[in-house]
């Protein structure tokens, strides 16, 4: 499915090349983690979309990627990991300010979002990508992170999804958010048969 929404958004964009800056600028290091910046023109393949050749992101474009797979309170996602890392080698490969993070618990993803807003202080265009679990808690979609307690109610460790789009708002920017999440059943008041 992220192959999916991931072509689309590159039959869209058509922004012009920038000047690549930074380490590992122009191409992708094959490396799985940390962040690498710069422009990379060429073809794009893998992506259920064809290749394409035209120019692509540039320093203005930031992307965190997400996937959790193992989690300690719940069933694990061996396939959230796996699609985070190729998403995260498609962005590197557009010409993203990429940052991939692996498994994070809750705090560490409070910290990744202030990291994000930080580096995207000045792009035109932010893109958050998470796979893992989700469910809706008190009427609401939240993210499952490694620490969050899939039994427990609201605020046991998973992340609002409004979280994420608020991280973002501060500015005005093209805002992309990517969530390929399974959907747990709703726990608490909502949960509750009728009667």
């Amino acid at each position: 499915m992220w192959r999916r929404a991931l072509a689309v958004l590159l039959l869209l964009w058509s922004a012009p090349a920038a000047t690549a800056t930074g380490p590992g600028a122009g191409s992708d290091t094959g490396s799985d983690t940390g962040t690498v910046t710069g422009t990379v023109t060429g073809t794009v393949t893998g992506l259920g979309a064809g290749p394409t050749t035209r120019p692509t992101a540039g320093p203005g474009h930031v992307a965190l990627i997400v996937g959790v797979g193992t989690y300690e309170f719940g069933p694990g996602l061996p396939n959230a990991p796996r699609d985070a890392v190729a998403v995260a080698r498609a962005f590197r490969r557009l010409g993203y300010h990429t940052v991939l993070a692996l498994d994070p618990g809750h705090d560490e993803m409070l910290r990744q979002l202030a990291e994000l807003r930080i580096a995207a202080r000045d792009a035109r265009q932010v893109v958050i990508y998470f796979s893992g679990h989700g469910r809706v808690a008190g009427g609401e979609s939240h993210l499952l992170l490694r620490d969050s307690r899939f039994a427990a109610g609201p605020g046991a460790g998973a992340l609002p999804l409004r979280v994420l789009s608020r991280a973002l708002s501060d500015r005005p920017r093209q805002k992309i958010l990517l969530v390929d999440a399974c959907r747990l059943p709703a726990v608490g008041p909502a949960a509750l048969p009728p009667g």
